[in-house]
């Protein structure tokens, strides 16, 4: 990440590409080298479209998320997506990941479980390159086997 500054979530990163991206993109990427492995890192950390499914105008992790990016300076194009707005944090919101015009290069998906393999399907049909998943009702709290059976699936 030569030249370039980007600072949230209480990380700055400068002049160069970090040894953390560096080794997950040595690990993904691989020794063969393949390109669709290398092109989601690539949309992981240079996104220029980030659709963040559960954004929301209440405190929580997608508003928090948001924040930090505007507030980090980032300049590509963030697309809030839940149908209960109009827009989130003055950006037009829309109410499916599917009503969005062109490319996605990253989706942040702050969702219920319940809706994860909803959002996952969505992504999967619009083409989104990478996709940032945070969401509980997984192994989280210890003897949940509920959540456990769902994280093994």
């Amino acid at each position: 990440m030569s030249n370039l500054e980007r600072r949230g979530w209480g990380v700055s990163v400068t002049e160069r590409e970090s040894d953390f991206e560096r080794r997950g993109r040595d690990h993904a990427v691989g020794a063969v080298g393949d390109e669709s492995r290398r092109a989601a890192l690539d949309a992981l950390f240079h996104a220029r479209r980030v659709a963040i499914m559960g954004a929301s105008e209440k405190t929580g992790f997608a508003n928090s998320i948001q924040r930090a990016l505007i507030r980090g300076g980032y300049t590509g194009e963030i697309l809030p997506v839940n149908p209960n707005y109009e827009t989130v944090l003055g950006s037009r919101a829309y109410a499916t990941l599917d009503e969005i015009e062109g490319e996605v290069d990253l989706a942040i998906v702050v969702l219920p479980v319940r809706l994860t393999q909803v959002a996952l399907d969505a992504c999967e049909r619009k083409g989104v390159r990478a996709v940032y998943m945070i969401a509980s009702g997984f192994a989280e709290k210890p003897g949940d086997a509920e959540g456990q059976a769902r994280q093994d699936a």
